[in-house]
């Protein structure tokens, strides 16, 4: 329902809904404000959001403590979440943090992803962020729908997704 997906209410997300995603947005996905919002704006700064359950196919929700800024989306918190409903063989994230290294866990359809379908950065089902660089998340033998999921530690900054 609409107000599940409001920025006051349940959830926040992100994505384009009602059109072909893959044709329109194959390159990337933006987090922060420069991304396709629905159903109401993103608010610069700090965002307390619940994730959307049950995604459409092509796109993605936020969870816990996020702060938005022009051209990112920040982890305020341990734990913060975003979920994604792709349809791909391969899933990269631009991703960078500041001062130390720090967490990301990758699940793949609820599961913690095994090392099949993990992109070259993930290991037994997480990554550490070095600094910021283009990661590799998932590299699966074929495409298909799939849910990926990404725990953060508090201080990791995402840019945009891209696919293969």
């Amino acid at each position: 329902p609409a107000e599940a997906l409001s920025p006051g209410g349940l959830g926040l997300g992100l994505g384009l809904v009602g059109t072909d995603w893959a044709r329109n947005c194959r390159d990337r996905v933006w987090l922060g404000p420069r991304g396709l919002i629905l159903d109401g704006p993103v608010n610069d700064g700090l965002n307390s959001v619940r994730l959307v359950r049950d995604l459409p196919l092509n796109t993605l929700s936020y969870g816990g403590k996020w702060r938005i800024a022009s051209q990112s989306a920040t982890s305020a918190a341990d734990g913060g979440r975003i979920d994604l409903h792709f349809n791909a063989s391969r899933v990269y994230l631009v991703l960078g943090a500041n001062g130390k290294n720090r967490r990301v866990k990758v699940y793949l359809d609820g599961r913690p992803i095994n090392s099949r379908d993990a992109g070259r950065h993930v290991k037994a089902g997480s990554m550490t962020v070095r600094g910021q660089k283009l990661y590799s998340l998932v590299d699966l033998k074929k495409p298909g729908s799939h849910c990926l999921s990404l725990r953060f530690d508090a201080g990791i900054s995402g840019i945009a997704f891209t696919f293969g």
